[in-house]
């Protein structure tokens, strides 16, 4: 086993030979241990936790300190004289073992949808507006833990109202701030620098580096630049799927709820029709930059969902000159794209319910 979590109360004096049997086994040499307890001060002992341990967190667990429980211990090798108190190490307000309150900017239906079911997974508290001056309107009557903002958005982006923010509010009042962009590029970078942003993350959001961004920021960590590390790599349009599903799967497990994964899937399909009738709309009025901007907010729908080929054709779309890009044939590249990705998905649902019918029956 990589990870032990133990239960100081149910092992009483078993406490003590847990951690030499682990550390005298070379198989189990390396094993992290996380200890539970209701009551951390009576387990914190330098002679039995010398070495041994790689975190101690309380009881009753909730998601969010079990998550962060396990993070910290996956992510870190036990040394000798470590070990990581989350009751320490976090601060009053934004204890890691806490639901933290999340303020999330963003314009995109399907990522909406995305974010809050991730945030939610990891036992935080999300609050959704659309645009930038929707945000600084929440934030003047609201105390957010951690600010999570699109780049691009109508009326106001992510960048922008990042500045108002600051140039408004009081440093010790301040919560940091998490950038979403479509573009890792340098400009990007440079912007979200001199917007004294905290971190910034590429799209599609990935889950584990969404939380181990906010685990960063919210426990003193420092600031974050963008972390492709734990992303699969970006396929290309040969070896690309219609539909990764792999992605599919990963977002339906971050809900119990049954109707979550038909939702989310019924959301992206309605985003995605009106985006490509606002495309073809964009061209019949040879409005070719809203026809990019549309391009640019189907690309974000497809790759939050696993729609690999779609995602794929809207990236190479926008990194063309405007001027090379055949808008007629572009739209119906799209449009047939989408479809076989509403095939893809129908025949996800479909299988998803043969699956769950077994499963009930």
């Amino acid at each position: 086993y990589t990870t032990i979590i133990a239960d100081a109360e149910c092992m009483h004096k078993d406490i003590r030979s847990l951690p030499v049997f682990l550390r005298s086994n070379p198989r189990t040499k390396q094993t992290s241990v996380i200890l539970a307890s209701c009551n951390l001060d009576t387990v914190h002992d330098g002679d039995l936790l010398h070495g041994y341990l790689s975190v101690l967190t309380t009881k009753p667990l909730i998601r969010s300190s079990l998550y962060n429980a396990l993070h910290a211990a996956g992510i870190e090798i036990i040394e000798d004289g470590k070990v990581e108190n989350h009751q320490v190490i976090a601060d009053a307000r934004r204890n890691a073992s806490e639901p933290l309150n999340i303020l999330v900017a963003e314009d995109n239906p399907t990522n909406q949808l995305v974010i809050s079911k991730i945030l939610e997974h990891a036992g935080h508290n999300c609050i959704l507006v659309d645009n930038g001056q929707y945000a600084l309107d929440a934030l003047e009557n609201t105390e957010f833990d951690l600010i999570i903002m699109d780049m691009q958005m109508p009326k106001m982006g992510g960048i922008e109202a990042a500045k108002i923010y600051h140039f408004s509010t009081e440093d010790r009042k301040k919560s940091p701030i998490i950038i979403l962009t479509a573009n890792a590029t340098i400009e990007a970078k440079r912007e979200c620098e001199e917007a004294n942003i905290d971190a910034y993350l590429t799209k599609p959001i990935v889950a584990k580096v969404l939380l181990k961004t906010i685990y960063s920021l919210c426990n003193n960590v420092g600031k974050t630049d963008i972390d492709d590390s734990s992303k699969p790599p970006i396929k290309t349009m040969d070896s690309a799927t219609i539909l990764d599903r792999e992605v599919i799967q990963s977002i339906k497990e971050l809900s119990s709820d049954t109707n979550f994964i038909r939702d989310l899937i019924e959301i992206f399909i309605n985003d995605a029709t009106k985006l490509l009738s606002e495309m073809e709309s964009a061209i019949a009025k040879n409005n070719f930059t809203l026809y990019l901007e549309h391009v640019h907010a189907l690309k974000g729908s497809a790759g939050s969902i696993g729609a690999n080929k779609l995602f794929e054709l809207c990236q190479s779309t926008l990194l063309q000159p405007p001027k090379d890009i055949c808008y007629i044939s572009n739209l119906r590249k799209s449009n047939q794209l989408f479809q076989a990705t509403n095939n893809e998905l129908n025949g996800y649902l479909s299988t998803l319910a043969i699956h769950q019918s077994e499963v009930t029956g």
